[in-house]
């Protein structure tokens, strides 16, 4: 079977691209702690972290991160869909396995 798709709802796609951006980017931060307070028990002479301004921060870039991603997004769906009627839709074939 062939498919073309001829138009994203920007919001719609905005939406499922900013939540997956930000739990990718929690994931990513995680692992950035990790290795941070690794890093801040090998070295002596810097203290461990603190959670301060640094903590405040960390806890909020998912957002501001997701935030950013829903707008270009949603900014993208929309150039997307101009494309579309300009030259046609992208063409995907589905079969049933």
């Amino acid at each position: 079977m062939k498919y073309t798709i001829e138009r994203i709802s920007p919001s719609s796609a905005a939406k499922v691209v900013s939540v997956t951006a930000a739990l990718l980017f929690v994931v990513l931060l995680i692992v950035t702690l990790i290795v941070s307070v690794a890093q801040s028990s090998t070295d002596q002479s810097s203290p461990a972290i603190h959670f301060g301004n640094f903590g405040l921060a960390m806890i909020l870039m998912p957002f501001v991160y997701m935030i950013g991603v829903y707008i270009a997004t949603w900014i993208f769906s929309h150039a997307f869909n101009i494309a579309t009627r300009l030259v046609g839709g992208i063409d995907v074939e589905l079969s049933n396995r």
